[in-house]
């Protein structure tokens, strides 16, 4: 039974059905509306946010190695972020907890610095579409 639960899970004939990744996006919205089950604290600009680290984990590669370390901040359960405006951090946490879209002409460079520094890859490659659309107009 678990050899055909892992076979069925590394398919590449398996399509993601969009209610049920709705469905899902949905649930996990949910938590964070109703902060449940947070286990993780991310400080910014003497702000708290209380996540999930399992959302951070899946979604950013930063979190992921910091999760897997032995580092104080895994130990403790929290992090001090600097560099990334708090408005910024709370757009790219709404977006990750209810598929939001989060980018505009006014934030795509501070969107971009911070899908960098936490190494959110597909946040990345449509701040830098819209970046290029944006910016290249201009010269």
């Amino acid at each position: 039974m678990f050899l055909s639960a892992h076979v069925a899970r590394n398919s590449s004939e398996n399509v993601p059905d969009k209610n049920i990744s709705k469905g899902i996006l949905q649930s996990v919205g949910k938590f964070w509306k109703n902060h449940e089950h947070e286990d993780f604290q991310v400080n910014i600009e003497g702000e708290c946010f209380k996540c999930h680290s399992f959302i951070l984990a899946s979604c950013s590669e930063f979190f992921e190695s910091l999760f897997r370390s032995n580092m104080k901040e895994k130990l403790e359960m929290k992090v001090d972020l600097q560099n990334i405006p708090l408005n910024i951090f709370q757009l790219i946490l709404k977006a990750l907890y209810t598929g939001c879209k989060l980018l505009n002409v006014d934030n795509v460079l501070e969107v971009w610095s911070a899908a960098h520094q936490l190494q959110i890859h597909f946040l990345i490659k449509p701040v830098k579409i819209l970046f290029l659309k944006t910016y290249l107009k201009k010269l």
